[in-house]
């Protein structure tokens, strides 16, 4: 069994997707925690790990890592979803009005550099 916690465990797929450089969907992360990607009740674990995420992030004054999680259905694909426009537009990051894709650009890019230059960011 598995003695990491579940959000270091997101955390850390999170950090391996900015180092190869492509965001991942919901249930790629599912998948690669073990979880049933078409179970709704495990997407939604997966989900509050990236919104635990996002508030340490904030705490922290970090880029958001959950930029690394995008949906991949509807007119957002490649994006985040709501939840993550949403959380950022709380916590002050997305402005009202702000074309969401080119926050969604800065927040990645942010991301990608912080992973890469950062020793704190190393997967346990």
């Amino acid at each position: 069994m598995n003695n990491v916690p579940f959000v270091t465990r997101v955390r850390n797929l999170l950090i391996a997707a900015a180092r190869e450089g492509r965001p991942r969907g919901y249930s790629e992360y599912a998948s690669a925690l073990g979880l049933n990607p078409r179970a709704w009740s495990h997407l939604q674990r997966v989900i509050r790990a990236l919104k635990d995420i996002m508030l340490q992030d904030h705490r922290c004054g970090r880029p958001f890592f959950s930029v690394a999680a995008v949906s991949r259905s509807g007119r957002l694909a490649v994006l985040p979803g709501k939840g993550f426009a949403l959380l950022a537009w709380q916590l002050g990051r997305f402005i009202p009005g702000e074309d969401y894709r080119a926050f969604v650009s800065r927040e990645w890019d942010r991301f990608r550099a912080h992973c890469l230059s950062s020793p704190e960011n190393q997967v346990a």
